[in-house]
Order: structure tokens, then sequence, then C-alpha cells
């Protein structure tokens, strides 16, 4: 018998999963910064230059 982990990773694989996730959190990010002219890519660029800006 397979384990539960097994058996979802038949049905959706982990990678797959991670990539679908990323794919919707940047769709939210998208459609939430849209009226300050943002994209997702510039909102993670910026978040990464303030992280780096604590190190």
């Amino acid at each position: 018998m397979k384990s539960t982990s097994d058996l979802f990773n038949e049905i959706i694989p982990l990678g797959r999963l991670i990539h679908m996730v990323n794919q919707k959190k940047d769709r939210l990010l998208n459609e939430y910064l849209s009226p300050l002219d943002i994209t997702a890519a510039q909102f993670k660029v910026l978040c990464s230059i303030r992280c780096a800006a604590y190190w």
C-alpha cells in the first residue's frame, strides 16, 4: 500500500503544485497592485531590495 504523500504526488506532483500557487500569487498581486501601476515582478524586486537593506 502506498503512503498518502505518494498518492498525492501521483495526482499533482509537488513541483507542479508550487508552480500553480506561484502563478495564483502573481495574478493576485497584479490585480491588487494594478491601480498603482506596479506589476508583481516589480513588487518582488522592491521587496528584495527592502529585505537586502536589513542585512
